[in-house]
């Protein structure tokens, strides 16, 4: 069967996720690493990782984000967990 790329969807657009992601991508570290690094279970730093608009999406605690920020040697500040504002205002 051929594809027609004229006639075909286009992909959906990248979903923006939280520095850490693609700090871990970057170096090939899985979440089980960086879990292990952290002192927390790699199913958490896989929920830190999700996408913004994930609902299952949890931001760490002020005390993660510290650490998280020392184990990157600063690469992924504590305000990066932080969905981006789109600059518009209320």
């Amino acid at each position: 069967m051929a594809y027609d790329l004229a006639t075909a969807a286009p992909p959906p657009a990248p979903q923006q996720r939280p520095a850490l992601a693609l700090w871990l991508f970057e170096r090939g570290i899985d979440y089980r690493e960086a879990g292990r690094a952290l002192g927390v279970s790699h199913e958490i730093v896989r929920l830190w990782c999700l996408p913004f608009g994930d609902p299952d999406r949890v931001e760490p605690r002020k005390a993660n984000r510290e650490k998280v920020f020392a184990y990157t040697r600063g690469a992924v500040p504590p305000d990066s967990f932080t969905p981006p504002t789109t600059g518009a205002r209320a």
